[in-house]
């Protein structure tokens, strides 16, 4: 699994958006969902790890905060904070169609009173091949990518934006 990146689609919605910059709060598992789904994601029998602190979800942290910062949107001390808990994540390799989702919760909150606490999923279909070789180093890139789709969908919210509009 690569390092989280920016991606320009996101990029884009962000500078357009006339957003105010944010902080990064903490990122965590969300409550009751087994610890093992922040571990890793298996596939074909294969575990696929975090770069970032073996923790999935502090690799959706670092997502978003490699989107804000390229746009320039990220702020230490800004009294905007955006946490987030990893709610569920999976990837599978099969033979014919290659399949990944995940769920979050993210949270903003102005000052210690929240502005915006929703749950979003997003999910990804890709053709996937009968050879290993390929099907998994190819489900590993596309599961990559559900993080920059989900924090994609964040940026697209309405509510999220209301909840940054400067």
């Amino acid at each position: 699994m690569a390092a989280p990146s920016s991606s320009i689609e996101n990029t884009v919605k962000l500078r357009n958006a006339a957003l105010a910059p944010a902080a990064i709060g903490e990122f965590a598992l969300a409550q009751g969902t087994p610890a093992a789904k922040d571990k890793s994601v298996s596939m074909r029998g294969n575990a696929l790890v975090s770069p970032v602190g073996d923790s999935l979800s502090k690799y959706l942290e670092e997502t978003l905060r490699k989107e804000l910062q390229a746009a320039n949107l990220l702020d230490a001390n800004s009294a905007t904070q955006i946490s987030g808990f990893l709610v569920d994540s999976d990837v599978d390799a099969a033979i014919g169609t290659g399949t990944g989702h995940l769920t979050a919760r993210f949270v903003v909150k102005k000052a210690d009173s929240v502005a915006y606490d929703r749950r979003l999923s997003t999910k990804l279909e890709w053709e996937s091949s009968f050879v290993g070789l390929i099907a998994i180093p190819t489900a590993a890139q596309n599961y990559a990518f559900l993080y920059k789709k989900l924090v994609g969908t964040l940026f697209d919210d309405p509510d999220f934006r209301q909840a940054l509009a400067k």
